[in-house]
C-alpha cells in the first residue's frame, strides 16, 4: 500500500465545481503533506478532470527561453510558413494557418506550430522489422516488431523553421520538451500512487526500446512521442464567432500540460452543471488535463472534462499557449492499456453511479472500435483533418471574412488603421496602435491554375518568383511579370509596374481579368471590366486607397522554353528612341527594354519567346553566383559588337535577370564600402546582392533618403530633353527604358493625353529607370528632387508612385484627376482610408525634426554606420534564403 486509501471508498458523488483545485507539488517532497496531497489529486482525477499546479520543478528560465520566441515564429513571412506547412510533413507537424481547423462545424480562430520528440522515421514500406533480418508479428512472442503499418509514418522528425529566422529556438524547444516529459513522467507516477496502482506500472509505455534494441517488445512498447502545440490566437474582430477552438475533450494522449503565456484570458472549462468555469493564468503554473485514453482506460476514474478556448476581444493582446501532450505508443491497444490499471480502479466510477442511481458523465470511447490501435485511429483522425481543413477556397473565403470583419470593426468606430501583409519593407513606425492594424499576411497562396482557361486564381501576398515557378508546372506564365521576384501580384495591382512586355500588354493590371476586394466599410466585392468597372479601373494604380485586394483572376500565356535576345547597340539618345519606335511597332517581339550606359552608348533589347535554339546561339545564364549582371553582359555584348548579337536565355532567368545587382544598384553597395567590384568579389558577396535584399537594406540604412529611386514616364518627343536634364544635374548612369501601352483614363498610372492620328488612341510613353546616388547633403536632396518633379511635369511626364514625392498637396492634384478620384472614394466608402497623397508625401520637417530628436539616427548619419546596420537587418530578415530556395535557379537540374 502506498499510505492512501481513498481508491477503496470512491467519493460520493460531489457538486459541480466552480473553480480548479491549485496543487504544490512540492508537498510531494515533504512525508507529512503528501497524503494530502494524493488526496487533493484523487479528488481533481475523480471529479474535476482539471488541475492547476504550482512548484512543479520546471525553470522559469527553460519556459521563458522558449516563450519569448513566440511572436518572432508567428511574425514568420508567409512564405516561410507556407514552406513549414503541416501538408509537406507525413508526421503531420509543422504549421497550420489561422482558421485552418473546425471545432463542432465553426473554425477555429487560431494559428499553431505542431511539433514533437525529434525522432527519426521507422516507417518502412517492404515491412522491415526493428531487428535487422527478422519479420516479425506485433508486440508478442518475443518476435520483431512489424513497421510496415501505415500509422507509423505519423513518426518522424519536426519542420524546423530556420534558424537565422527564429534565433535559439530549436535549442530553446528541445529543452522544454524535456523539461516536460521529465515533469510528465514524475505527475504519472502521483496518479499511481492516489489510485493505489504499483508504482511504475505505466513505466512501460514510456520507457525507450528502440528500433536496434533487442528487448523483446512483448515486455516494452517503442518510446512514445509526444507532441507540442505552439499556439497564438490573435485579438478577434468577428461578430460571428469568438471561437478560439471550440469545446472539446483532448482525443489522444495520457495527460495534457498546458503553460498559459502573460495574462490573457481565454480557457474554460465545463462543469457537472453544464457552467463554463475560467481557467485564468496563474503565474508560474500549469493547467494540467486528461485525455480521453486515460478516461476510456480508467473507465471513467480519471475524468477528461470538455474545455474550450475564447478568443481574445478587439482591444485585447494576441494569446499564447503551450500545450505538451504525452504520447502513447502508437500500437498500444485498448484492452493492452486496462490490463495495466486494477479492476478496483476501473470499478470506481461504475460504483459512484450505482449511488447515485445512474447519474453520472459519459466516459469516453478512446478508440473507434473498427480500429485496432491508438496509432491506427489517429493516422485516419489526422487525414480526416487535413483533408476536410485545407480545401484552398474554403480556406480563402475564411480568411477573407476575417479580414472583413476586421475592417467592419475599424470602420463602425471611424478608426484609421493600416495594412499588414505578413512581412514589410517598412522601418516606419506605424502610426496605429497593434489593435489597428489589419492582418492579411494570410492571403498568400496560388489557390488554383487552370490549363483550360489559362487563369490563375492567386492571393495578393503571392511574389512574382513564386507566382512564375507555380504557373510553370503547368506550362504557363503572366503576360508581364515585374523583374523583381519580390513584388507581389497585390502590389502590381495596387500599384504601377511596367515592364519590358508592357510595350504589347500594357501594365500588370491590364492582364487582370477580376480582383475580390475588401471596402472600406468591409463589404466584399468582385470588381472587373463588366461588374464595378469603375473600381476595377480606378483602383489600379492607387495603393489600397479604395480597399484591399484579396485574389486576383490573373490570364496567363503559354510559356516557351527560351527568349530569343538581341541587343541592338546604339549611339545616341535620338537613335536608341528611334530603335524603340521601330521595333515596338514589331508584334512578333514579345519583351522590349533598353540600357543607356551614357548618353552616347547604350542597348536596346528585344526578346522573342521561343522552342527552338537560334542557329549558332549561345545559352546564357543569370541566376548563379558565378554568372554576370545581366546589366553587365548587355554592356560586354555591345563593347565587343559592332550590331546585333543573338543569345538564348531560358524564359524563366530572362523574367529575373535584373534579380542579381537589382538592375545595377547592387554597384553602390562597393562604392560606399570602398569594395573592389570585380567577378570575385560579386560572387563573394552574391547573397546580398539580390533585388530583396538590396530593397531592405536601402530602407534599413536610411540611404533611401540620398538615393534616387525613380521611374518616370514621358513621351517620347520630350525624353531627349528630359535625359539633356538628368545628365547636368545628376549625372546618373546607366538609364533603363522601358515602353508602355498607355492605360484608358481617367488613371492614377502614369499618362499622357497625346493621341495617334486618329484621335482616339492614347501615344505610347517611355519608362525611365532613374536609378542612383543623391545628395548627401538633406536640403540638396530635397531640391534635387523638387527640380525633377518640376522637369517631369514641364515636359508632360509623370513618376511612379511607389516612390515618395515632394509635391505639395496642390501641385499633386493638379496632375491627377482628383474629382474622379474623390467620386470613386465617395461612391466605395473609402473616405475614411488614407488618400494616395497621404501615403506618397514626405514630410520634410519632420524628418529632420525625427534626427535632431534622436542621437541614434544622428549617429546614423556617419559612415559607416548606416550602412552596416542596413546590412545587419537585411541579414537578420533572411530575405537572402528566398533565393536561394528558388526553384527558377535550378539551372543545372534543367540541364
Amino acid at each position: 500500500m502506498n499510505g492512501n486509501t481513498s481508491s477503496q471508498h470512491p467519493p460520493s458523488l460531489s457538486k459541480s465545481f466552480s473553480h480548479l483545485p491549485i496543487l504544490d507539488l512540492s508537498h510531494a517532497s515533504d512525508p507529512k503533506l503528501r497524503p494530502a496531497l494524493l488526496s487533493q489529486l484523487h479528488s481533481a482525477l475523480f471529479n474535476v478532470g482539471f488541475l492547476y499546479i504550482i512548484k512543479h520543478g520546471v525553470l522559469q528560465s527553460t519556459i521563458e527561453a522558449l516563450t519569448s520566441k513566440l511572436p518572432a515564429l508567428f511574425d514568420l513571412p508567409p512564405e516561410v510558413k507556407a514552406g513549414l506547412s503541416k501538408l509537406n510533413s507525413p508526421h503531420f507537424l509543422g504549421y497550420s494557418g489561422f482558421a485552418e481547423e473546425t471545432t463542432l462545424g465553426q473554425k477555429d480562430l487560431r494559428e499553431q506550430f505542431d511539433l514533437a520528440s525529434e525522432l527519426p522515421v521507422v516507417w518502412k514500406e517492404d515491412g522491415g522489422t526493428e531487428r535487422q533480418g527478422e519479420k516479425e508479428s506485433l508486440n508478442g512472442g518475443g518476435e520483431g516488431r512489424d513497421f510496415s503499418a501505415l500509422y507509423w509514418r505519423l513518426r518522424g522528425p519536426n519542420q524546423w523553421p530556420p534558424e537565422d529566422r527564429v534565433p535559439g529556438f530549436r535549442e530553446a524547444f528541445i529543452d522544454y520538451h524535456d523539461a516536460l516529459s521529465t515533469l510528465s513522467y514524475t505527475f504519472v507516477h502521483l496518479i499511481e500512487e492516489a489510485f493505489d496502482i504499483p508504482l511504475g506500472t505505466f513505466d512501460a509505455f514510456f520507457k525507450s526500446s528502440s528500433p536496434d534494441t533487442s528487448v523483446s517488445p512483448s515486455t516494452s512498447f517503442l518510446e512514445p512521442q509526444h507532441r507540442i502545440k505552439l499556439l497564438r490566437y490573435p485579438p478577434s474582430f468577428s461578430n460571428s464567432s469568438s471561437q478560439g477552438v471550440g469545446a472539446h475533450k483532448d482525443s489522444s494522449g495520457w495527460l495534457t500540460f498546458l503553460y498559459q503565456v502573460g495574462k490573457e484570458e481565454g480557457l474554460e472549462v465545463v462543469n457537472s452543471d453544464g457552467e463554463w468555469i475560467s481557467a485564468p493564468p496563474i503565474e508560474n503554473s500549469f493547467v494540467v488535463n486528461f485525455g480521453n485514453a486515460f478516461e476510456a482506460a480508467t473507465e471513467g476514474a480519471v475524468r477528461a472534462t470538455i474545455h474550450r478556448v475564447k478568443a481574445p476581444t478587439s482591444t485585447s493582446q494576441p494569446r499564447y499557449s503551450i500545450p505538451f501532450f504525452q504520447g502513447l505508443p502508437l500500437d498500444l491497444t485498448l484492452s493492452q492499456i486496462q490490463s495495466y490499471i486494477p479492476k478496483s480502479v476501473r470499478n470506481l466510477r461504475r460504483e459512484q453511479q450505482i449511488r447515485s442511481s445512474g447519474k453520472g458523465d459519459k466516459v469516453s470511447s478512446f478508440l473507434d472500435p473498427r480500429w485496432d490501435s491508438l496509432g491506427e485511429s489517429q493516422l485516419r483522425k489526422w487525414i480526416r483533418t487535413i483533408s476536410k481543413h485545407h480545401n484552398p477556397m474554403e480556406r480563402h473565403r475564411e480568411a477573407v471574412a476575417v479580414i472583413a470583419a476586421s475592417v467592419r470593426h475599424h470602420y463602425d468606430r471611424r478608426e484609421p488603421f493600416r495594412i499588414f501583409h505578413g512581412s514589410t519593407n517598412s522601418t516606419r513606425s506605424s502610426l496605429y496602435p497593434r489593435q489597428r492594424i489589419v492582418n492579411t499576411g494570410a492571403l498568400s497562396h496560388v489557390l488554383k491554375v487552370d490549363t483550360k482557361t489559362r487563369i490563375a486564381l492567386v492571393e495578393p501576398n503571392v511574389p512574382m518568383d513564386r507566382l512564375v515557378e507555380t504557373t510553370m508546372k503547368y506550362g504557363l506564365v503572366p503576360p508581364v511579370v515585374m523583374e523583381f521576384p519580390g513584388i507581389t501580384v497585390g502590389g502590381g495591382y495596387a500599384g504601377t509596374s511596367g515592364e519590358s512586355s508592357s510595350f504589347k500588354h500594357g501594365f500588370f493590371d491590364r492582364t487582370i481579368k477580376s480582383v475580390e476586394m475588401v471596402l472600406a466599410n468591409g463589404e466584399v466585392v468582385t470588381a472587373s471590366p463588366n461588374e464595378k468597372a469603375d473600381l476595377f479601373h480606378g483602383a489600379a494604380g492607387a495603393l489600397g486607397t479604395l480597399g484591399i485586394t484579396t485574389l486576383v483572376e490573373l490570364q496567363l500565356l503559354e510559356v516557351k522554353s527560351y527568349v530569343e535576345t538581341t541587343y541592338h547597340p546604339v549611339a545616341s539618345v535620338a537613335e536608341a528612341i528611334r530603335k524603340l519606335q521601330e521595333v515596338t511597332a514589331d508584334q512578333t517581339y514579345d519583351y522590349i527594354d533598353g540600357i543607356l550606359f551614357s548618353k552616347k552608348r547604350g542597348a536596346i533589347i528585344t526578346g522573342r519567346l521561343t522552342n527552338v535554339l537560334p542557329e549558332s546561339a549561345e545559352v546564357s545564364h543569370f541566376s548563379r553566383t558565378a554568372d554576370p549582371w545581366f546589366c553587365l553582359r548587355v554592356q560586354e555584348k555591345i563593347t565587343q559588337n559592332v550590331g546585333p548579337v543573338t543569345e538564348a536565355i531560358p524564359l524563366d532567368e530572362y523574367l529575373f535577370r535584373y534579380d542579381r545587382g537589382g538592375f545595377w544598384v547592387g554597384l553602390s553597395v562597393f562604392y560606399y564600402f570602398m569594395i573592389p567590384f570585380n567577378r570575385w568579389t560579386r560572387w563573394f558577396l552574391d547573397d546580398f546582392l539580390h533585388t530583396r535584399m538590396l530593397y531592405k537594406a536601402l530602407l534599413a540604412s536610411g540611404h533611401s533618403k540620398q538615393y534616387m529611386v525613380q521611374d518616370l514616364a514621358l513621351p517620347y518627343a520630350t525624353v531627349p530633353k528630359f535625359i539633356d536634364f538628368t545628365d547636368e544635374t545628376l549625372g546618373i548612369y546607366p538609364l533603363w527604358l522601358c515602353p508602355l501601352r498607355q492605360e484608358t483614363l481617367p488613371t492614377l498610372h502614369p499618362h499622357s493625353r497625346e493621341t495617334e492620328a486618329d484621335g482616339n488612341t492614347l501615344k505610347p510613353m517611355l519608362n525611365i529607370g532613374l536609378w542612383g546616388p543623391g545628395s548627401h547633403d538633406e536640403d540638396e536632396f530635397v531640391e534635387q528632387n523638387r527640380k525633377l518633379e518640376s522637369k517631369l511635369k514641364e515636359l508632360g511626364g509623370m513618376k511612379w508612385l511607389y516612390a515618395q514625392t515632394y509635391y505639395t498637396e496642390e501641385e499633386f492634384w493638379s496632375i491627377y484627376d482628383r474629382k474622379w478620384y474623390d467620386a470613386l472614394r465617395a461612391k466605395y466608402n473609402a473616405t475614411s482610408l488614407p488618400s494616395v497623397y497621404d501615403k506618397v508625401k514626405v514630410d520634410v520637417r519632420a524628418e529632420k525634426k525625427a534626427v535632431q530628436d534622436s542621437w541614434r539616427l544622428w549617429l546614423l548619419t556617419f559612415w559607416p554606420l548606416s550602412g552596416l546596420r542596413g546590412i545587419y537587418k537585411a541579414i537578420g530578415s533572411g530575405e537572402y534564403l528566398l533565393a536561394k530556395k528558388s526553384t527558377w535557379q535550378s539551372i543545372e537540374a534543367k540541364e
